[in-house]
């Protein structure tokens, strides 16, 4: 991840299927979807990462979160999260 740069959250486990999975945000709340590809771009599917390591929604502007059950969600809160590239995980 490289702050300021549009970029997604693909989940692993759909590497080796037909559907490229990304999180985007509906209502609220994070969920996974199937990416948008070609002309059309869905910029609730894109996020970006600030100096700060605060992670915001590109087509609402709203922070990631984290719910009480552990689900992800947006947010006005601002929560830092840090990156491992080697086990390609995010924690706050």
């Amino acid at each position: 991840m490289q702050p300021h740069r549009p970029f997604w959250f693909h989940l692993e486990e759909s590497v080796d299927t037909l559907n490229d999975m990304v999180l985007t945000e509906e209502d609220g709340v994070a969920i996974i979807h199937i990416k948008e590809h070609g002309g059309s771009k869905d910029l609730t599917q894109q996020w970006e990462q600030h100096d700060d390591g605060t992670i915001t929604n590109m087509g609402n502007n709203k922070y990631l979160c984290e719910s009480a059950n552990k689900h992800g969600s947006t947010c006005g809160d601002k929560l830092k999260w840090h990156y491992d590239p080697v086990a390609s995980t995010l924690t706050t």
